[in-house]
C-alpha cells in the first residue's frame, strides 16, 4: 500500500467539491490540484474520482479544454480502477462537457 495523502488533502477535496456545488468552480481548482498532488500512484481510484471533480470544475468555469484533458487522464486510470462509481462520474462529467459544447449525450 502506498503513502497516505498529506494531512488536509481530504478536506481540500471536500471544500473543492462544495465550491463547485455552490457555483464557485474556479476557486475549487487550487484546492483540488493541491490535494491531487499529495497522492501517490497507489491511490488510483481516489485520484481518478477527485480528478472528475477537477474536470467538472473546469467545465463549469468554462475551461472546456482543461476539462477534456483531465477527463482523458481519468479514463486512462479508470481501466485499472474497475469502479462503478468512477464510471458514473466519468459519464456525468462527459455529459456536462457535451451540454456545454452543444453535443448530445455521451455513451
Amino acid at each position: 500500500m502506498g503513502v497516505l495523502a498529506r494531512p488536509g488533502a481530504e478536506i481540500d477535496v471536500m471544500a473543492g467539491r462544495c465550491l463547485i456545488a455552490f457555483g464557485h468552480p474556479a476557486d475549487a481548482e487550487p484546492l483540488l490540484t493541491r490535494a491531487l498532488a499529495s497522492y501517490d500512484n497507489s491511490h488510483i481510484r481516489e485520484v481518478a474520482l477527485y480528478q472528475t471533480w477537477l474536470a467538472e470544475g473546469y467545465a463549469k468555469a468554462g475551461n472546456l479544454d482543461a476539462a477534456r484533458t483531465t477527463l482523458e487522464q481519468v479514463r486512462a486510470a479508470a481501466a485499472q480502477a474497475d469502479s462503478v462509481r468512477l464510471r458514473r462520474r466519468i459519464d456525468a462529467v462527459t455529459n456536462l462537457i457535451n451540454r456545454r459544447t452543444g453535443k448530445h449525450r455521451a455513451r
